[in-house]
């Protein structure tokens, strides 16, 4: 049996109880998986949503009480096409202005994509819009 010390538990355990850490002479994190969901749990700047919040207040100086909020107001769905947004998975986007980085709202992943295809130009997404009408083949 490979086995390793953690130095948070200061057990022995099986090299599989580590996670991969190239940066390591032997290749694995020098703290066991358990250990490290632990310090996750108590520690909430270890989480993913800790993360997301923290890089959309430094890209769109957005604070989590106003995306709450934005949430909110949307009633937790795509300011778009009404679909329930899944923030605990993180598939969502804040929609934001690329001239000025004014947040317009929040989005689902597909609807930001596609404002982003159509380069954020209303028309566009007009032209689109009458394309799809006109063809008639288009899901409702």
């Amino acid at each position: 049996m490979t086995s390793k010390t953690c130095t948070q538990c200061g057990c022995e355990k099986h090299t599989e109880d580590f996670t991969k850490d190239a940066s390591m002479e032997d290749g694995l994190n020098r703290r066991c998986k358990p250990c490290i969901k632990s310090s996750r749990n108590k520690n909430p700047s270890g989480t993913n949503e800790y993360i997301r919040y923290y890089k959309y207040s430094k890209k769109f100086g957005l604070t989590e009480d106003a995306f709450r909020g934005m949430l909110h107001a949307q009633n937790y769905q795509c300011a778009i096409c009404s679909d329930i947004l899944n923030v605990e998975e993180g598939k969502f986007a804040v929609d934001h202005n690329h001239s000025t980085g004014e947040v317009r709202g929040v989005l689902c992943r597909g609807c930001n994509r596609g404002l982003g295809y159509l380069r954020d130009n209303p028309t566009i997404l007009i032209s689109a819009s009458k394309y799809l009408e006109r063809q008639g083949h288009y899901a409702t």
